[in-house]
Formats: structure tokens, C-alpha cells, sequence
């Protein structure tokens, strides 16, 4: 998916429409390589947004935004423990996250 958002609150609104599709495109999301598990859950899917232009232009900002976004998830009872985000950043110090343009991952979990 691309998010189009300059604006942090554009951004939200644009990321939960996109969480809201995707819910709805797949209720149970069920995977056939079930090998990531993160306190107690198997990770099902990933799901990438581009977001290139995202007004923030540091990674610590953005890093500021997936840490905000997850937190509204986690209020979210039918969210909470099946949602999480992280984030590759241009400027992101560490290679394995860095990428060209800011890009927040999605990665949708069920209980094991």
C-alpha cells in the first residue's frame, strides 16, 4: 500500500482506513509458515506502506509516529494483541532498517 499523508494526522487516518481494508479483506489471517513468534503470538503477515510524503523527514520522528500508532492500537480491544508496527527510515542508523523512503510495516499476529 502507498499513504500519500504530509501531515501526521492525515497519516493516522489514512493508516487505520488502510488496518480497516485489510481486517476486512481477511478477519482470521492465517499464514502457511508460522516460524515468528513474538511474546507468545505467531506473526502471520507483514504488510509494507510506503509513505514518501511523510512531512517528518527524521527517522526519530517517524520512529515518534509507529511508537504513537502503536500505542492507539493497543486501546483498541480488537487490535491490540493482533497488530503491531515498526518502521525503515532513510536516515535510520542500523542497515537492516534503513530504506529509501520512510516505510511503516505492519505485522498482523495471532495467538499461538
Amino acid at each position: 500500500d502507498e499513504c500519500g499523508a504530509r501531515h501526521v494526522d492525515e497519516a493516522y487516518e489514512q493508516i487505520f482506513s488502510i488496518i480497516a481494508k485489510q481486517k476486512m479483506e481477511s478477519p482470521q489471517i492465517v499464514s502457511s509458515t508460522q516460524t515468528e513468534k513474538q511474546d507468545g503470538r505467531v506473526l502471520d503477515k507483514r504488510s509494507y506502506i510506503v509513505m514518501p510524503n511523510f512531512v517528518s523527514s527524521s527517522a526519530t520522528s517517524f520512529s515518534k509516529f509507529s511508537n504513537e500508532l502503536n500505542g492507539m492500537l493497543a486501546c483498541v480491544p480488537a487490535l491490540s494483541s493482533s497488530i503491531s508496527c515498526e518502521t525503515m527510515h532513510p536516515e535510520e542508523i542500523e542497515n537492516d532498517r534503513r530504506s529509501s523512503v520512510p516505510i511503516l510495516i505492519l505485522q498482523w499476529y495471532r495467538n499461538a
